[in-house]
């Protein structure tokens, strides 16, 4: 029989194929070489979370400077929350020239909406009326002793003359207009000496310098009255912005009067920038900042056991948790998870495995690093709202961080955070919420594996590293952040060194598999950003042609009321749990 060609070459591919599919991959190929005793073990185990706590955040609303916060909300879960802010007033030009015999003199703010938040939709216009008083009146400077405090409440104010004439009101709209008395108006017609500026150049250079005379202005809302869900919480933009033709918008506060240049009587208007740390400049970005404040009344709630049994820490109050745990926004209530009690967890969960393999000491393979930590996640279920309402008061993000207490030049005691897990990788779960599964899973692996090489026994630092790793988790959300582009070389280069400031916190010593530098040492733990040098950094601006993008955040205005499934009376599988994927080399003697 002849063969063709073609038919010959498609026997000839048919036979290669059949040979090929008789191949078959081993992927343990060559492993039987390797010593029995040097093989890695590779486990999975998931660690019920018997300990969560909630505590309060100090000063966390501080950390928005890029807005001023104001209002007041009434939850049936936590009681009043109530935020107020105080800001400096800053003129915008370098020099103003004063005319003789000022006369009908208006002085009047115009803030701009950035949004607004409500426990319940019937509240979004509601009529709040609007408090503003003097910080001259207190004696109140805001340095940098104030910024971070929490100090700034409205009990602080009882008692003072308000500077608004009449009283303001907001109803949620897109501006928030006040207009100030003409007493306090003339306040910024006079020197430090107290001297007036008439007839006179005003310079004005430094603005620190200058709201040490004039301090600027606190503001809040009257309490809504006691109910279910009631009351608003109003956020304005601090910034000032100049179009190229000259015009401004954002928020500023407008200095109009009448007075006498020579023989000429001219209506004149001078421009004040709220918040400005400096003065204004078109070749130099402006960082504006507001000193907010919130307070809770759940914080006495929770001294009555409320949100569980009262423990001490370190001279802090936690709340150990029962069947549910609480979030709550601003600086209120928020979960933490004590170091301690993760290691102790973890020592138990692999005490027997890595016995079975000749690792009989458990803490000698945690403080020599001889489990490898492949993988780990916090898991915090929900139980899932009835209807789509109740999940807008759901963070969308519960980010891990850490709380690190620290004392200034002055000896002042401050409080920073800082997220642990890295913004920059894409495939690390940020403690994003998931709908699906009704839980929030954030991932933890390398800080586990510094709380694991910990030394809780170590007398002289130990115990106090640990509790410096405690998680603490906190609300981010998706913000539109509004940036300027600018033709400037100055402008430019500032942004610039903004950004590569921002980016170098995260990658300066740290740890991290596969990005940062490797380190473990506690003095190269810095891989985590900081949310205060974040906050700082979004809130600066400058002139020129502006774009918005959408980027995460820490939020510390908006009102939440969230409830997590916690560890008694339900089911174990929506438990809290820590979900662990480790390595270690096995020192077992096989035959």
């Amino acid at each position: 029989m002849k063969i063709t060609r073609f038919f010959s070459f498609f026997l000839f591919g048919c036979i290669l194929s059949g040979a090929a599919s008789c191949v078959q991959q081993n992927p343990e190929f060559g492993y039987s070489f390797i010593p029995d005793n040097e093989r890695f073990v590779t486990c999975h185990v998931q660690i019920p979370l018997d300990k969560i706590y909630v505590s309060m955040a100090d000063s966390l609303s501080a950390y928005n400077t890029q807005r001023f916060t104001i209002g007041a909300i009434d939850s049936p879960t936590f009681g009043l929350n109530r935020h107020t802010s105080a800001f400096t007033i800053i003129p915008m030009n370098t020099e103003m020239e004063w005319g003789k015999n000022i006369r009908n003199i208006r002085m009047r703010m115009t803030a701009t909406k950035d949004t607004i938040s409500v426990s319940d939709p019937s509240q979004a216009s509601i009529i709040q009326n609007i408090r503003v008083y003097s910080l001259q009146e207190r004696d109140i400077v805001l340095d940098s002793k104030m910024m971070y405090s929490n100090q700034l409440t409205k009990k602080l104010f009882d008692g003072c003359t308000s500077i608004s004439k009449g009283v303001p009101t907001y109803d949620g709209g897109k501006y928030l207009e006040i207009e100030f008395t003409e007493a306090f108006a003339r306040q910024y017609l006079k020197d430090e000496n107290g001297d007036s500026w008439e007839g006179r150049t005003q310079t004005v250079e430094d603005a620190a310098k200058y709201s040490k005379t004039l301090p600027g202005i606190f503001i809040c809302t009257d309490d809504p009255g006691r109910g279910q869900r009631s009351g608003r919480i109003n956020m304005f933009t601090s910034r000032t912005e100049i179009d190229s033709n000259g015009g401004i918008s954002g928020t500023f506060i407008e200095y109009d009067f009448t007075a006498e240049y020579g023989d000429r009587t001219v209506d004149t208007v001078f421009f004040f920038s709220v918040g400005a740390t400096s003065v204004y400049s078109a070749k130099e970005a402006i960082e504006y900042k507001a000193f907010n404040c919130c307070e809770h009344e759940s914080f006495t709630l929770a001294e009555d056991g409320r949100f569980g049994a009262k423990e001490m820490f370190n001279k802090k109050a936690y709340y150990l948790t029962g069947d549910k745990i609480q979030i709550e926004g601003g600086c209120g209530l928020k979960p933490v998870i004590r170091a301690v009690d993760i290691r102790n967890a973890v020592a138990k969960a692999v005490k027997d495995t890595l016995a079975k393999y000749g690792l009989d000491d458990v803490e000698t393979a945690f403080l020599q690093k001889q489990i490898f930590i492949n993988k780990a996640s916090i898991k915090l279920p929900f139980e899932a709202p009835s209807g789509i309402k109740g999940y807008e008061f759901l963070p969308k993000y519960l980010n891990p961080t850490l709380r690190v207490s620290a004392k200034t030049d002055e000896n002042e005691k401050v409080v920073a955070y800082g997220g642990i897990t890295d913004a920059r990788v894409s495939d690390e779960n940020q403690g994003d919420i998931n709908y699906s599964t009704s839980c929030y899973k954030p991932d933890i692996a390398n800080h586990l594996q510094e709380i694991l090489a910990t030394d809780p026994t170590d007398a002289e630092s130990g115990m106090k590293k640990l509790q410096r790793e405690d998680l603490w988790f906190f609300i981010l959300a998706d913000e539109t952040i509004t940036t300027t582009t600018v033709s400037s070389g100055s402008d430019y280069d500032y942004s610039q060194l903004a950004y590569l400031n921002y980016y170098n916190n995260m990658l300066a010593g740290g740890y991290g598999y596969g990005y940062g530098s490797y380190g473990y040492g506690y003095d190269s733990y810095s891989n985590y950003y900081n949310y205060m040098m974040m906050q700082s950094l979004m809130s600066s601006a400058s002139e020129g042609n502006s774009s918005s993008i959408v980027t995460t955040t820490l939020d510390v205005d908006r009102y939440y009321d969230a409830s997590l499934t916690g560890h008694s009376d339900i089911a174990a599988s929506i438990h809290p749990k820590l979900e662990l994927v480790y390595s270690f080399l096995r020192h077992d003697s096989l035959n």
